[in-house]
């Protein structure tokens, strides 16, 4: 009998691993067929890339005035690619493939160990992997998805040791989940976090092994020890940009900024799990009623006031409290996400469009959280899984959420914006509490199950939105690399009628390189090593609507040409013809315009 069980349970784990890796395949696959391949830099992947480069030449870890977070161990990944394969951003960039690989895989795994079923855990790891930040990002040799890596690397790892049945084996998968995390972490300050809060909950959650707990707080305070110490080093580095908070930071303005962006990351939060949370909405004949009914009133009359108002006196705001909320990667696919080459750029998401997002996703979560307030009430539901407990999911996951929140705070009070990638470790934290949460109090209770057309326990209209989301995440992806290339070609066409790259001006992530090339780094007034590396230049002699905010941080560049989505009057035409490419989304046909300086 035993031998039975036995085999059952090597045959399930078999299982699961398959699920995983085909999870990471797809992915992979998804990310191909987009075609993210160009030969120049990607958001801010550029100053990373030069890091990889000099690094494979030299041997020296080197920063040039742009990054602020401190890249660690993904430049030498990235170096290796450089000298196996040779040097291009294509090669360099494909570094970050295997690694949003695992993370899916990895991902997949911990909502297995978290008593996920396997249709669930199928659904949330592709919610994951087919989102468009995780896909966009999974594109470039940015640092969120090699830092989400290191955090769900943490979390798998604490649950094995959670899972240990041996003091001795807690306290080894306790010490390699603070090894790999102080290591890991280098490349992202926030991957900390695993070491600082998730290792410490870990050990709290196993105090009744007196000899694991002790441990455990020495290994935390390990990492404290250590990430302290890197931090210390990073931040003598030359040319390495330090984010600086200071008690003067936080005015009162500047609190109520990071309030009302925490309010719109906690809105985006809401779209990014939204494949998982539209199965809420199939419930909303099973909760109460007049709640639902009077907060639907009143929401609808709220936001229909609010969307008159700001179409009507202030569309900046209906920008900024429609979907997706943040800036960057969701709302910018497609186009240039820091916004330009210059002149108005095709909209990838318009009003009509964002608002009914918008009310989607709000009305799911109205009804979800309606839901969870009538399960209160009746009291919990004891689930049928095994393993684990909600109080032990709570323990590991809730710290550390608070402590993420807490980092992106602070960041908001200072010059850097909450972005809609910064939110990919909430993500994850977000699919595993709603997939628990509907699997323990919807699908194992008859009463509240949908009586809609179901595929795999959840509703159909999940699976329609995590097929929209795959579809916008890859044309989306294919658009913005599509726009780089035509981006590269004009600049290019140019160059080749003799016009030195210093006298071009192509966009943020072209200039980048420019100045790195011509100028050795970025003369960003952030830098403090060495202290007389910031220059003050001269705004550009150029009308305001046709400057840029990285003119002055790249001095470098003297530009008689200019790269603009549409011809503008503050240029003179130029004789090269206009680049025309192709997107999977609308408009289907854009084109790149080549001006020039007025005599």
């Amino acid at each position: 009998m035993t031998s039975v069980i036995d085999r059952q349970a090597r045959s399930e784990q078999s299982f699961y691993g398959r699920d995983g890796l085909l999870c990471a395949l797809l992915m992979a696959a998804c990310l191909l067929l987009a075609h993210p391949f160009v030969e120049m830099g990607f958001i801010d992947d550029w100053s990373y890339i030069k890091t990889a480069q000099v690094f494979a030449q030299t041997g020296h870890f080197t920063y040039n005035g742009w990054a602020t977070t401190s890249l660690g161990w993904q430049a030498l990944w990235g170096a290796l690619f450089s000298k196996l394969l040779g040097f291009s951003f294509i090669h360099v960039r494909l570094s970050t493939l295997p690694i949003a690989m695992a993370s899916v895989y990895i991902f997949h795994q911990i909502l297995i160990r978290f008593g996920i079923v396997r249709s669930y855990a199928i659904f949330g790891a592709l919610a994951l992997a087919l989102s468009p930040t995780f896909l966009g990002m999974s594109a470039s040799y940015m640092t969120d998805i090699p830092g989400l890596f290191c955090t769900l690397l943490c979390l798998y790892l604490c649950q094995r040791a959670l899972a240990a049945t041996t003091d001795s084996r807690a306290l080894a998968w306790l010490c390699l989940a603070t090894v790999t995390n102080i290591v890991g972490g280098t490349v992202r300050q926030t991957a900390w976090l695993g070491v600082l809060i998730m290792v410490p909950s870990t050990a709290w959650l196993l105090r009744r092994r007196r000899r694991v707990f002790w441990s455990g707080m020495l290994l935390w305070l390990v990492g404290v020890a250590s990430v302290f110490a890197c931090m210390r080093w990073f931040n003598h580095r030359p040319y390495f940009v330090p984010q600086n908070i200071s008690l003067e930071s936080f005015t009162r303005t500047t609190l109520k900024l990071t309030a009302l962006q925490e309010i719109r990351a906690f809105l985006c939060l809401l779209l990014l799990i939204f494949p998982v949370l539209a199965a809420c909405l199939t419930l909303a004949r099973s909760v109460p009623r007049r709640p639902l009914l009077w907060l639907s009133v009143i929401s609808s009359v709220l936001l229909t006031g609010l969307l008159v108002y700001w179409g009507r006196h202030d569309r900046s705001m209906l920008k900024d409290w429609t979907a997706p909320w943040l800036f960057h990667v969701i709302a910018q696919m497609g186009t240039s996400p820091m916004g330009y080459p210059l002149g108005p750029h095709p909209v990838t998401l318009h009003y009509r469009q964002r608002i009914v997002i918008s009310v989607l996703v709000l009305g799911s979560a109205l009804i979800f959280f309606l839901h969870l307030f009538s399960r209160l009430r009746l009291g919990a539901y004891t689930s049928q899984t095994p393993a684990p407990s909600w109080r032990q999911i709570f323990c590991l996951l809730t710290p550390f959420t608070f402590g993420y929140l807490g980092a992106l705070s602070i960041q908001g009070t200072g010059s850097v914006p909450i972005w809609d990638r910064y939110l990919l470790p909430l993500q994850a934290v977000g699919l595993i509490f709603l997939l628990r949460y509907y699997q323990d109090f919807v699908a194992q209770n008859g009463k509240w199950l949908p009586s809609t057309f179901t595929i795999g326990h959840l509703p159909a209209i999940s699976y329609l939105a995590l097929l929209a989301f795959a579809y916008y995440a890859i044309a989306g992806t294919h658009d913005w690399f599509a726009l780089d290339r035509a981006r590269l070609e004009a600049a290019e066409e140019v160059r080749r009628s003799g016009v030195p790259r210093t006298a071009i001006q192509a966009g943020f992530d072209y200039d980048g390189w420019t100045q790195l090339e011509a100028g050795g780094y970025i003369n960003y007034p952030g830098i403090r090593i060495p202290p007389d590396a910031f220059r003050p230049t001269p705004p550009p002699n150029l009308p305001a609507e046709c400057t840029t905010w990285f003119a002055p941080l790249a001095p470098t560049i003297v530009p008689r040409y200019f790269l603009v989505y549409t011809p503008l009057s503050c240029f003179a035409p130029s004789p090269f013809p206009p680049i025309t490419y192709h997107a999977w989304m609308p408009p289907f046909t854009r084109q790149i315009y080549v001006q020039q300086r007025k005599d």
